[in-house]
């Protein structure tokens, strides 16, 4: 279990490694490492400025250019569940049982809604609603 944990954040931190931008293209070092306390899930563009960055405890806003967090928000039951950055909010199931929406720039809570079970897929966004699947088999 130990060594499965470790190749997750082994490959976690080469995928961001990869991300980074080099300096010169006969030399691809990165100009920034980003290191997390547990695995790295998943990154997603932001804008031309910042990356969000999931680990399984937290989600991190970075700098581009500089690898420097910005933002670090942890909110409770966050865990491994997935997760979707869109502008300031970031919606995320936990297991907690609880599905929820953020504003990961003020650190507040906005609303959350409690399921049957662990939320652990990633949301979907369309223009009027956010979709979400459950370990009770139920899409909400």
């Amino acid at each position: 279990m130990k060594k499965h944990a470790g190749f997750l954040l082994i490959t976690s931190l080469f995928l961001l490694l990869l991300s980074c931008q080099s300096k010169s293209p006969e030399s691809p070092e990165p100009l920034w490492i980003f290191r997390a306390d547990l695995p790295l899930l998943f990154l997603q563009n932001i804008d031309e400025e910042r990356l969000g960055v999931k680990s399984a405890d937290a989600f991190f806003i970075l700098d581009k250019a500089s690898g420097e967090v910005l933002h670090r928000y942890a909110p409770p039951g966050f865990g491994v569940a997935g997760a979707l950055l869109e502008g300031n909010r970031l919606y995320y199931g936990g297991s907690d049982y609880y599905f929820r929406c953020t504003d990961v720039l003020k650190q507040k809570e906005l609303w959350k809604i409690r399921t049957r079970s662990i939320n652990e897929e990633a949301p979907l966004l369309d223009e009027r609603s956010v979709y979400w699947g459950s370990g009770d088999s139920t899409v909400y």
